[in-house]
Formats: C-alpha cells, sequence, structure tokens
C-alpha cells in the first residue's frame, strides 16, 4: 500500500496548518491571557475591597458580583479581539465562549480567596465556617457548569466543518483540570509507587482523579463545625488541614516556597488553560479535506517520505538557499508574489514544485526554479524517497524566502511552550504579589 506524506495529509486535513502553529498559539494565548490577567487583576482588587467588610458572606456575593460583570465584560472583548486576529480560524460563536470562560476565571478567583478565608473566619467566627465552606462547594460546581456549557459552545461553533467537534465539550474541562495541577509532587511521588498498575486510560483518568481528590481536604472544616467538639480544637484542626493542604500543594522547597504562593497558582493556571485551549485548536481536523491547485495524491510531493528530523529539514532550507542563490542573480520581473511548494532532497536538490495558484503558474519563467529543471526527475523509488516539504516564495524586486512546510515539530513547540510559560509566571507573580 503506497503511503501519503504526512506533510501533504496535514495541510490538507488540519484546521491550523503546520506552519501556521507557532502564529495561532502566539497571538491565541497571547489575548487570552492578558484577559484573563485583567479578570485577575480588577477581581482581586475588588475582592481585597470586600474582605474589609465585617460581615463575611455579604463580601462574598458582593465579590460574586463583581468577578460576574468584569468576567463577564472582559471574556467578551478577549472573544471580540480574538475572532478579529484569527477570523481565518473562529466563528462568532467563540465570543460567546470567550465570555463564558471569563466568567469562569472570575469564579475561580473567588474561590481561591475561600480558602484563606475558612482559616480566618473559623478563627474569628466559628458560626460563619460551615457557610462559606459551603459556598466553596456550590462555586466548584458553578465553575464545572461554566466549563461545560463553554465546551458546549465551543462544540456549536466548529460542529458544522471539524471532525472532533465533541470532542470540544471536554476541552475546557482538561484545560481547567491540568492548568490547576498545583499538587505536582504528590503526583509524582504516586506515579513512581503505582505505575506497574496504571495501563489503561481509565486508570489514568482515576489516578489523576485521585491526586487531584485532594482539594477535597479543604471541605473537612464543614464536618468539624457540625461535630460536638471545643473551639479550641475545632480551630487547631482547621490550621492543622490547612497546613497540610499547603504542604501538599507546595512542599516547602525553602526560598521557592515563597513563589509557589496561590498567586503564582492563580497567574500559572490562567496562562497555561489559554495554552492548552490553542494547542487543543491545533489538533482539530477538517471534515472535508482542502484541496490545493495543481496538487493531488498522485504527485511526486504526495508521495515522497517526509524528512522527520527537524534539523535536517533545516540543513535543507540552507542547501536549496545557497544552490539557488548561486545560480541566480536576484532579477525578477513580475510585479506579484509567487509562491511554491517544493520537495527537496537532503542534498539540496529539488525533485519536484507546485505552484500553489495561477499567477505563480504563469510566472514559473520568471522564478530561478526554472534553472533548476534537471532535478525535476522521478526517484526510482517514489515512496522510499525521503524529501523536505518546503514553501518558497520569490518577492519583488528580488526577494526571496524558504520556509519548512511542516512548521516545528509539535512536540517541541508544546515544551517550549511550557517552559516559557512557567518562566513568565513566576516574573509575573514576583511582580503582582508586591501590588496586593
Amino acid at each position: 500500500m503506497i503511503r501519503l506524506s504526512q506533510t501533504y495529509i496535514d495541510l490538507q486535513e488540519l484546521l491550523i496548518k503546520p506552519r501556521e502553529r507557532v502564529n495561532f498559539i502566539l497571538k491565541f494565548v497571547l489575548i487570552a491571557s492578558i484577559g484573563n490577567l485583567a479578570i485577575f487583576y480588577f477581581c482581586r482588587s475588588a475582592i481585597n475591597l470586600f474582605e474589609r467588610e465585617n460581615n463575611l458572606l455579604s463580601s462574598i456575593f458582593g465579590g460574586l458580583i463583581v468577578v460576574f460583570i468584569v468576567g463577564l465584560f472582559v471574556g467578551t472583548c478577549s472573544g471580540i479581539l480574538q475572532r478579529l486576529t484569527l477570523l481565518k480560524y473562529l466563528k462568532r460563536e467563540w465570543i460567546i465562549a470567550s465570555a463564558i470562560s471569563g466568567i469562569y476565571f472570575g469564579v475561580k478567583i473567588l474561590r481561591s480567596s475561600l480558602n484563606t478565608m475558612i482559616v480566618l473566619y473559623s478563627i474569628q467566627n466559628t458560626t460563619d465556617l460551615s457557610w462559606v465552606s459551603i459556598l466553596g462547594l456550590v462555586l466548584a460546581i458553578l465553575s464545572i457548569a461554566l466549563l461545560i456549557l463553554q465546551g458546549v459552545v465551543q462544540k456549536f461553533s466548529f460542529k458544522t466543518n471539524i471532525k472532533e467537534a465533541n470532542w470540544l465539550i471536554y476541552l475546557p474541562l482538561i484545560a481547567a483540570y491540568f492548568s490547576g495541577f498545583q499538587y505536582l509532587a504528590i503526583a509524582i511521588i504516586l506515579w513512581f509507587i503505582f505505575r506497574k498498575n496504571i495501563k489503561t486510560t481509565k486508570q489514568i483518568i482515576c489516578y489523576l482523579l485521585a491526586v487531584k481528590s485532594i482539594d477535597l481536604i479543604m471541605f473537612l472544616p464543614i464536618i468539624l463545625n457540625w461535630l460536638p467538639i471545643s473551639n479550641q480544637l475545632r480551630v487547631t484542626s482547621v490550621s492543622f488541614i490547612y497546613q497540610i493542604y499547603q504542604w501538599l500543594a507546595f512542599p516547602d522547597f525553602g526560598y521557592i516556597q515563597n513563589i509557589y504562593t496561590s498567586f503564582y497558582s492563580i497567574i500559572s493556571s490562567i496562562l497555561i488553560f489559554s495554552t492548552i485551549q490553542g494547542v487543543g485548536i491545533c489538533l482539530l481536523h477538517r471534515k472535508y479535506p482542502e484541496k490545493f491547485f495543481s496538487l493531488d495524491k498522485s504527485s511526486i510531493f504526495a508521495l515522497t517520505t517526509d524528512l522527520n528530523s527537524y534539523a535536517n529539514v533545516q540543513s535543507t532550507i540552507k542547501k536549496i538557499n545557497s544552490r539557488i542563490n548561486s545560480l541566480w542573480q536576484g532579477d525578477f520581473n513580475s510585479p506579484f508574489d509567487l509562491i511554491y511548494w517544493l520537495a527537496v532532497r537532503l542534498d539540496g536538490s529539488v525533485i519536484a514544485y507546485h505552484p500553489i495558484n495561477q499567477v505563480s503558474k504563469d510566472n514559473f519563467i520568471n522564478t530561478p526554479l526554472d534553472l533548476l529543471k534537471e532535478d525535476l526527475v522521478q526517484p526510482s523509488n517514489i515512496n522510499l524517497e525521503k524529501t523536505a516539504k518546503l514553501q518558497i516564495t520569490f518577492s519583488p524586486p528580488g526577494a526571496m524566502r524558504v520556509n519548512s512546510l511542516s512548521g516545528i515539530p509539535f512536540s517541541l513547540l508544546v515544551v517550549c511552550t511550557y517552559i516559557i510559560l512557567i518562566a513568565v509566571s513566576l516574573i509575573l507573580t514576583l511582580s503582582l504579589e508586591k501590588i496586593f
């Protein structure tokens, strides 16, 4: 059976082309993160004001109204900007999904304040303790409902042209789970203990839920408040539970402990949530593969195997640049950009080219590719021939640009993005801690 080039398949089927991933993720994450950070700033400022009131419940409900209004407004603005900037990929329903996401982040910020309130107000006034804890549980359920609603809207936005539209219902939940994954240390310990028994997808899901269940520790004060025990024992127990929770979430690593605060947890989750959403969209496939000008499954471009090594692809780009520059003096008679897709061997020889539009086809004689006609021969075993899939653009008055159609490897892109997010989170944490 003849196998088609994976790059050719991706160019046809993926919503976000491989070479467009970096640009898409950068714009998507930047707009969403700025919006979410604005929600964090305004909501946190408002919550600080309400916390000064003597009545705990009124301050919480006042904060809830503020986070709803701020989240809705900023989330809608972020959605509009994403829609305008990424008009090629996102439909207008995405604005609604973004607005719901904004409300979710506002509620998340309010929930983060409740952990401290549970301890502080239990010490000052034990009668308020159960109400705060119950409200925290209600807000947790509300958060899940908002994430599901966001997923439903996202599915509706993509259902007409994307195969995995149903999967988008779960994307916000997945993003929220992994973005709020505070218990990295305990997760690693449990993984090494039980890794031999974790083999199926169901077992992995159970493992992740088990680690996340540490959050339930914070609801133990509800039970303690109803038990017939002395006030002193109740206060001591609540403080002890809170210390356990803090240690499990952020083990004491000396100076790093000062950085791994609740601020870091919120800020990193804001950035990681947006990134997981953007990365998830990059994995979506079209229901109807895109057709290309003068390019089909029988072409040499589609049938030659891809060079999988990113280093080899970059080396091939340098070789084709050097080769064309040595043959071409930069004379260019076309008033338009001429764009071609190339299949290039590791030695820099072009064995296939394809114009992407009629203008490029009609003006082929004006490009230096005409000087490489001797390369355009049928390989002896076409399906075993390894080539780099490149895009070359000739622009007036004589500029040339060569890019890889396969883009940066997806795994490398994800790892680099995650490292950058952690670094940015630390910087923002140190900056915002001084403000609040």
